[in-house]
């Protein structure tokens, strides 16, 4: 898609929900299984399934990316689809948008050993570092970044403290999880 697809697209989805608020609210759906040891397959729409795994050390087979490594990628290409798009709406020419992500975990939290030092089971920092390369301005290049780091629902999800709704069957019985 170039930008200007990209940019009559955005322009379509803000008039429909001017229109109707309703229609700027999705619902996103995916499933996921334990499919053997710590290997588990994700079912996304119509799309081949993704498998996700840990390293050998952890005791996977190391055939996809774990889950804390999907959420860092997760991450990055939130801010690459923002860059793309919100530039399109700016009239910003990128010709270049990566971004390479780290974060620091660690393992006790997960394990339940760190509870009484308050070691967190997930990350404790994420780094993340965006190239840009554009011939327009480094003002409107921040102006951008701005808005990317306002506008990205990933970013926003690790963020902010997130509502989750949890339900567990055993046996065909269902109840609300702990």
């Amino acid at each position: 898609m170039s930008q200007e697809e990209i940019k009559n697209a955005i322009e379509k989805i803000i008039e429909n929900v001017n229109a109707s608020p309703t229609a700027g609210k999705f619902k996103y759906k995916v499933e996921t299984e334990l499919e053997e040891k710590v290997r588990c397959k994700a079912t996304v729409r119509r799309f081949p399934e993704i498998i996700i795994d840990e390293p050998k050390a952890f005791g996977g087979t190391d055939l996809g990316a774990s889950p804390v490594e999907m959420i860092l990628v997760a991450l990055g290409a939130c801010h690459e689809i923002m860059y793309s798009a919100l530039a399109s709406l700016m009239g910003i020419k990128l010709t270049k948008c990566k971004v390479s992500l780290q974060a620091d975990l660690d393992v006790r939290g997960l394990l339940g050993m760190g509870k009484d030092e308050g070691i967190p089971p997930g990350f404790t920092k994420i780094y993340y570092q965006t190239f840009i390369e554009s011939p327009d301005s480094s003002e409107k290049l921040n102006e951008l970044s701005n808005a990317v780091n306002e506008q990205c629902p990933v970013l926003d999800m690790l963020m902010r403290k997130v509502d989750i709704s949890k339900q567990l069957t055993i046996n065909g019985v269902t109840s609300e999880a702990a």
